[in-house]
């Protein structure tokens, strides 16, 4: 994709065909290295529990195939947002990706609960299951940057999130 729109004559664009041929090659680099996360790390992670004959907690893979299902749905819908370019959908999206950011603090917070606990298969996973949270959330937020673009043309997008007001005291 984007070699193609390298080679547009882009004295010949729009100027809103040239930003969305800025847009598109911004998706296709965050697509890539999604699929390089996927490729590489989730893969890997699997390899490993597969070589050392490992398997996490019961809850451990509810969480994780949970945690899965949710980005795939995630990834479903960045991908009508890329479709559609329509603005419910896209804020749809980004409210999901701020939802998984949560949902996987949660979950580290569950796994460490169960390594306090003593749970044998937990500590014998916990960097795989850690990693295996932390690149399927990293895949989600490559998902959600289709969302980002018809967020910001819709209005809908704040220019930071940081907080307006200063702490103070600190």
């Amino acid at each position: 994709i984007k070699l193609y729109l390298a080679k547009l004559n882009h004295s010949q664009l729009s100027e809103d065909e040239k930003e969305r041929s800025s847009e598109l090659a911004t998706i296709a680099h965050s697509l890539e290295t999604t699929a390089d996360a996927i490729g590489t790390g989730l893969v890997e992670q699997a390899r490993l529990l597969n070589a050392e004959h490992l398997t996490f907690s019961e809850d451990g893979l509810k969480d994780v195939e949970d945690f899965h299902d949710r980005v795939l749905s995630n990834a479903h819908l960045a991908l009508n947002v890329l479709m559609t370019g329509a603005p419910d959908p896209a804020r749809q999206l980004l409210r999901a990706k701020e939802k998984v950011r949560t949902a996987e603090q949660t979950l580290q917070e569950k796994h460490l609960e169960r390594l306090r606990s003593g749970l044998k298969e937990s500590f014998e996973t916990s960097r795989m299951h850690q990693e295996s949270l932390r690149i399927l959330k990293n895949v989600n937020a490559g998902f959600a940057i289709i969302g980002y673009r018809i967020a910001a043309r819709s209005g809908d997008l704040l220019s930071t999130r940081l907080s307006k007001k200063p702490k103070t005291g600190q």
